[in-house]
C-alpha cells in the first residue's frame, strides 16, 4: 500500500544516504590532506631547521644561511658520527660496508 508519502520518504532516505557517503568521503579526504600537510611540514623542518623565510640578509649562527657551507659541514660531521655509532653498535665490518 504505497502512497505519495511513502515514495517521498524513500527518496529522502536515499538522498540522506548519499549525503552521508559524501560526508564520509570528504572526511577521509580531509584526513588524507592533513596527513600530507604534516609530512610536508616535517620535510620543510628537516631541510630548513632554523625556519628561514628567505628574506634574511644576516648570516645565521646555526646553519650559516644564506651560505649553506656551514650546514653542509655539520651534516657531513653528523653523517660521520652516525657511521661510527653504527659500526660500534652493529660491528666493525659494517663500517667498511657503509663507506
Amino acid at each position: 500500500m504505497e502512497n505519495g508519502w511513502t515514495k517521498a520518504l524513500e527518496e529522502k532516505d536515499k538522498q540522506i544516504a548519499a549525503l552521508e557517503r559524501t560526508a564520509t568521503d570528504q572526511t577521509e579526504c580531509l584526513l588524507h590532506f592533513q596527513a600530507r600537510v604534516a609530512e610536508l611540514t616535517a620535510e620543510v623542518a628537516r631541510w630548513n631547521p632554523c625556519g628561514h623565510t628567505g628574506f634574511e640578509s644576516v648570516s645565521c649562527g646555526i646553519c650559516g644561511y644564506p651560505d649553506s657551507r656551514k650546514l653542509i659541514k655539520h651534516l657531513r660531521d653528523e653523517n660521520e658520527r652516525l657511521k661510527i655509532l653504527c659500526a660500534e653498535l652493529i660491528g666493525p665490518d659494517v663500517k667498511k660496508e657503509i663507506e
